[in-house]
């Protein structure tokens, strides 16, 4: 007894501890941020050519080199871009470092995304049978 309770001082004193797993993070949600023109949108020029058109490419750019982006694109008159992120704040955030947003030539609305129907989303995937 005397040399179990000697070992447990031993290695207390010296900050054995027993192992604790990693706490994991909760999956991120995915939320949906619809781009549609704003009031500093000029009608009279296309959309490559709008004021600030380059750097919120580069922002999306940016978003999906940090693997941000589940998937985007357009429909009709309108910019879709589904985001993964922890909560809704966040994927507001990622608003901040558009330009185009920040200047009225976007509005942008964040919208928590629900899957329905899983599936592949890429271009050049071959549609579900």
């Amino acid at each position: 007894m005397k040399v179990l309770s000697a070992a447990m001082l031993l290695l207390a004193a010296f900050g054995w501890q027993q192992q604790q797993p990693e706490p994991t993070l909760p999956p991120p949600k995915l939320f949906a941020i619809v781009f549609r023109t704003g009031p500093a949108w000029d009608a009279a020029k296309p959309a490559g050519q709008q004021a600030f058109m380059k750097e919120h490419s580069q922002n999306l750019g940016s978003l999906r080199k940090a693997e941000k982006i589940a998937l985007g694109g357009r429909f009709g008159e309108f910019g879709l871009v589904v985001v993964r992120a922890a909560d809704l704040a966040e994927a507001r955030a990622m608003l901040r470092g558009d330009p185009a947003v920040a200047n009225g030539v976007f509005q942008a609305d964040v919208h928590p995304w629900s899957t329905i129907y899983e599936g592949c989303t890429s271009a050049s995937a071959p549609p579900p049978r």
